[in-house]
Order: C-alpha cells, then sequence, then structure tokens
C-alpha cells in the first residue's frame, strides 16, 4: 500500500511540475484587421498562433502579426508575416504590458500567449539551434 501511495504521490508530483512550465496567460481570437486587448506577462513567454482562409487564394493573401507596448503604444517588432493558412509560434524574453496588431484582409486567426519558466525556455532555444 505504501508502494502505491508514494508511486501516486511521484506522478502528481510530476504533473503539477510540468503544469507549471507553461500557463496561458491570454487567449485571442478574430478575423480581419485588428488590435487584441493588452495582456501582461513575464518573460520567457511565448506568441503562439493559428491562421486559416474561409476563402480567397491561400496562394496570395498574407497576414502580419505585431508586437506593441500598450502603455506607450511603442512598436516592439513584428511576430511573424505568413500566407496562407500557419501555425507557429516565437519565444519573447521581455516582460511588460502587451498588445498584438493582427493585419490582414481574409484570415481567421488564433492566437495565445503563453508564460514558460527559464529551463522550457532554454530546451526550446537548443532544440531551434540556439544557445
Amino acid at each position: 500500500m505504501a508502494k502505491r501511495a508514494w508511486l501516486f504521490f511521484i506522478l502528481l508530483f510530476g504533473a503539477m511540475s510540468a503544469a507549471s512550465a507553461e500557463i496561458v496567460v491570454r487567449e485571442f481570437s478574430g478575423s480581419g484587421t485588428q488590435e487584441t486587448r493588452s495582456f501582461s506577462v513575464q518573460g520567457p513567454w511565448i506568441a503562439n498562433w493559428r491562421v486559416w482562409q474561409d476563402y480567397g487564394d491561400r496562394d496570395v493573401a498574407n497576414i502580419e502579426i505585431f508586437l506593441y507596448d500598450a502603455a506607450s503604444g511603442r512598436y516592439l517588432g513584428r511576430i511573424t508575416e505568413q500566407r496562407g493558412d500557419a501555425v507557429g509560434d516565437r519565444l519573447l524574453d521581455d516582460s511588460g504590458r502587451f498588445h498584438f496588431r493582427v493585419v490582414t484582409r481574409s484570415h481567421r486567426w488564433e492566437l495565445t500567449v503563453i508564460q514558460i519558466d527559464e529551463d522550457e525556455a532554454r530546451r526550446l532555444r537548443r532544440d531551434a539551434g540556439g544557445r
């Protein structure tokens, strides 16, 4: 019985550790050009996107996602530029309050802000060929 309880504890602790490595901070969805509501996040974090078209020429239409400082409105950079349907993510290290601007004519999109810990960020950098 004690062996079973110990195994349960190890499994429970492992699940809690894995769950704490990623926290969904905010999710957004829409279609066409829009600015999202602002969100606060501590670095490192991931901007994850899924974009698709319901109509139109998938080879011609594109979508761009930009990041802005929510307080000042200052442009911080382009997260992605995609053509057609796409899924992707970008690792960011900055902490603060931000918002996205999505620019497209024909895409529907979903954006997720995911807080990760330093160990996960190191693993992602290593897997991507960085240090």
